[in-house]
């Protein structure tokens, strides 16, 4: 189990070798405005050496998630850090217009308690 910007999420190790998931445990206050549920899914990816490789995925106002590429690494006291381009979202029309670094760019796993 590991804690996300308030939110509870459970690492899941996926059968026959494909890799893990994150979900969303308890989702924080908010976020079902979105649609994010427990069980709903933010990484997909694999370990390449001891690096993890996968993609997050962001839950735009009004639109359904988007996927965008992410690596990274176990820190020293066990917390997962993701980092990639994140998509640019117009709210509502749902168009993509480009990527950036922005909030959702960076993601830190800490071990929960």
């Amino acid at each position: 189990m590991f804690t996300h910007n308030g939110s509870l999420m459970r690492m899941v190790t996926l059968p026959y070798g494909r890799g893990i998931e994150i979900r969303y445990e308890e989702p924080r206050p908010g976020l079902q405005d979105v649609g994010v549920r427990q069980g709903t899914v933010l990484f997909r990816g694999n370990w390449r050496g001891d690096t993890l490789v996968g993609q997050a995925l962001t839950f735009p106002n009004g639109c359904r998630s988007v996927p965008y590429e992410v690596k990274g690494y176990v820190g020293r006291y066990g917390e997962i850090i993701l980092e990639g381009m994140a998509p640019v979202v117009r709210p509502y029309s749902c168009v993509l217009v480009g990527w950036e670094r922005n909030h959702n760019s960076y993601l830190r796993f800490d071990p929960a308690a």
